[in-house]
């Protein structure tokens, strides 16, 4: 072993010396850029010293990483924590701690959460015992905050657990209400993993602890508990908790509100309507929470208007839409029609209001797939809301709004004239604004997108385009508070780009794509990405790239689009279908690029993700055979022509059962069998090639006579037929 030099030893003590200095300046004013230059070379300083016999210490490494921190340099912070971590001797259980902290901390920063989440697991093993129970709570609370993050809610529910164990021998107010918290947030990982029944009884021990502690979340808990006991059918226990909400001191306003119509809705599936709208009323008419007596009392009232009680069951309908009991809801929203046909006490009827009922049983009927129905119900809420409300006021928004959805229904119909029809109405409706005259923009300009949808299907492109440029002008002045939809904007320019590239100006269409995944990434409204949806762009910008023989750059943008895709809609369900098209367009760049190694890797997995469905599960086989027959392609490019043989076996076969519609490409039939045969050939199975020769032929019957690529797939497959049939004699085998 060589011996350390004394003089470079004591050259680069120095320079960590110097190091340190800099790391404190560092933490005491980031802006010093020489302190920040200095610190950016700590990692080769360590090689060096590490090299030279000289290591610093934990305690050094510590100070470095501080001043890491200070001038956000997390990469770099974490390798001297974690160095500082495998170099500690006889530290104080404190320093220890807070330098897995600090590790986690810097994990974090860097987006590696399960990295984090050991961290600080490991910091809240080493507290405990050693220090007070605060500090293992607060390891592991972080660790638990890493696992939902990485969505792992069962992991996060056991570290929470363990941290309510260190809470176990400890007392007073100050510890109650921090158990009542843990408590919460356990609950609410439990009903993220769908453990509903547990749920219920940590938020009731929550709600519990919370009563008898200061400034504990009682509301908070006993609402979230009624409405997992009701979401189970424990009316009794909803109701329970929806009184303790009503009677703690510090709930404000909208949790009144919110637990007063709880317990209208216990009221209501007992059967109690009378109650029911009573606790409805005072919820929408009181702030202050009512008394138990005051809620007895209401049961007796009988001065509701009918109006006023069918109000009330369209919100109970229309928050059964959105937990997802379409039949349920309708049920409630038909009763809400009835009763406000009856008028409020003067017997004025609000058309208005009911077209709105009208429209989400409509809504409902859409969710479920029966288009015919919705679209029925959608005509009845065009002509209620076009009666106006109880004044005979008229908003022009909400009837293009209805006209809006019979158009899509009738698209999804795959009736693109009428639906054309309906949408245009709807433009010139919505133009019109609300009641006040106020138009949205951002609603007008999604009805010309549906104009110009229902050309493109027409095949239409000049005009298309023209329809789409006018939705984004409009859909860039925003929405009646003018908030703008930057993924709505990003669809525009997503179907401008997709009209460009049909008409191969593939430049143009090429700057559109790119712009719609900027938009798209900016979010709707609320903040929210669709990555499906980006992923959708991602992959048209690579195919542009591909047709323009960038196919370098195609590959990087068909990595994108893969990556968005496994991300999910907003709802965060994931199209593997969608994702398989974008591996496949993947493998096609890498084989363009001559790496057919790397082609065939991601053929694979393309196979892989298209075998899982799409949104709904439903498998396309001929998108699969699409995938074995370019994979055998690109085996038989390599010489392994066994391999070759399978995947264009499995391509006709797959390609023989057609699409999610059931319709078949007997050409793409007959040239997957036609590959087969030749990989056959060279194997030297003449009888499987005769055999799937005419397999190829009887699939192209109908197709040789129009012309093209079938009549020349015909002569090819005769003139194959002919060759077969010679090398069967020539080999002494019948013809």
């Amino acid at each position: 072993m060589r011996k350390p030099n004394p003089k470079a030893t004591a050259t680069l003590g120095s320079a960590l010396t110097r190091l340190l200095r800099c790391a404190d300046q560092a933490a005491r004013a980031p802006q010093r850029e020489s302190a920040r230059r200095a610190l950016l070379v700590s990692p080769h300083t360590v090689e060096a010293s590490v090299s030279r016999g000289d290591e610093p210490s934990a305690s050094m490494a510590d100070r470095i990483a501080i001043g890491l921190m200070a001038i956000h340099e997390s990469a770099a912070a974490y390798d001297w924590c974690v160095y500082a971590a495998a170099h500690e001797v006889g530290d104080e259980p404190a320093t220890r701690v807070d330098r897995r902290l600090r590790a986690g901390q810097n994990a974090v920063s860097l987006g590696e959460w399960v990295t984090a989440r050991q961290w600080f697991e490991d910091a809240g093993l080493t507290a405990r015992g050693r220090l007070p129970p605060t500090t293992v709570v607060d390891g592991f609370t972080l660790a638990a905050e890493c696992s939902a993050v990485s969505r792992d809610p069962l992991g996060a529910a056991a570290l929470l657990a363990r941290a309510l164990d260190a809470l176990r021998s400890s007392s007073g107010p100050e510890t109650q209400a921090l158990r009542a918290r843990l408590r919460h947030r356990r609950a609410e990982q439990l009903v993220v993993s769908g453990d509903l029944e547990s749920a219920l009884v940590c938020f009731e021990r929550a709600a519990a602890e919370a009563r008898t502690a200061p400034g504990g979340r009682t509301v908070e808990s006993s609402l979230s508990a009624a409405a997992v006991a009701l979401g189970l059918g424990r009316i009794d226990r909803a109701r329970a908790q929806y009184r303790h909400a009503i009677a703690a001191r510090e709930a404000p306003p909208g949790a009144m509100r919110a637990a007063c119509r709880g317990l209208a809705l216990c009221a209501l599936k007992e059967g109690r309507l009378g109650e029911c709208a009573a606790l409805l009323e005072h919820s929408v008419m009181h702030i202050e929470p009512p008394s138990n007596a005051s809620i007895e009392a209401l049961r007796f009232r009988h001065d509701v208007s009918p109006d006023q009680l069918g109000r009330m069951m369209h919100t109970i309908g229309a928050g059964l839409v959105a937990a997802g009991d379409q039949f349920g809801a309708m049920s409630y929203l038909r009763k809400a029609i009835s009763l406000r046909a009856r008028g409020d006490h003067s017997g004025r009827v609000d058309a208005d209001g009911i077209s709105v009922s009208l429209h989400e049983i409509a809504n409902a009927w859409l969710t479920l797939g029966r288009h015919p129905r919705a679209i029925r119900w959608y005509r009845k809420a065009i002509l209620a809301a076009a009666r106006g409300d109880a004044d005979g006021r008229v908003d022009h928004d909400s009837v293009g709004v209805s006209m809006h959805q019979l158009a899509h229904c009738l698209t999804l119909a795959r009736r693109p004239n009428r639906a054309m029809k309906w949408f245009q109405r709807a433009v010139v409706e919505k133009q019109r604004g609300d009641r006040d005259g106020n138009v949205n923009a951002t609603g007008v300009g999604a009805s010309i997108q549906g104009v110009g949808h229902c050309l493109l299907e027409l095949g239409r492109l000049p005009e298309a385009r023209l329809w789409f440029r006018r939705a984004l002008t409009e859909k860039r002045r925003g929405d009646l508070r003018g908030r703008i939809d930057h993924a709505s904007i990003g669809t525009s320019h997503h179907q401008i780009g997709y009209c460009l590239a049909l008409a191969g100006e593939w430049d143009g269409a090429l700057t559109e794509l790119r712009r719609a995944v900027v938009q798209k990434a900016r979010g709707d409204l609320t903040g929210l990405r669709d990555h499906e949806s980006m992923s959708t762009s991602a992959h048209f910008v690579g195919d542009c790239l591909l047709a323009l023989q960038r196919f370098d750059e195609g590959a990087k943008w068909y990595r994108r689009a893969v990556v968005y895709g496994r991300r999910g809609n907003l709802r965060g369900l994931v199209n593997h279908e969608s994702v398989g098209l974008s591996l496949h367009q993947l493998a096609s760049a890498q084989q363009c690029l001559g790496r057919p190694k790397k082609a065939i890797i991601q053929l694979r997995l393309a196979l892989d993700e298209k075998s899982r469905g799409n949104l709904f599960g439903h498998v396309d086989a001929d998108s699969l055979g699409a995938t074995h027959y370019d994979l055998g392609a690109v085996h038989a490019t390599s010489g392994d022509w066994s391999s070759a043989a399978e995947c264009f076996a499995q391509a006709a076969s797959q390609r023989e059962a057609g699409n999610l519609r059931g319709t078949v490409d007997e050409l793409a039939v007959a040239r997957a069998c036609f590959s087969l045969a030749a990989a056959l050939a060279v194997l030297g199975r003449q009888w499987e090639r005769r055999a799937t020769l005419f397999r190829a032929s009887r699939s192209l019957a109908g197709k040789a006579s129009e012309g093209g690529e079938g009549r020349q797939l015909s002569s090819e497959i005769r003139l194959a037929i002919a060759d077969c049939r010679q090398r069967l004699i020539s080999s002494g085998g019948e013809p």
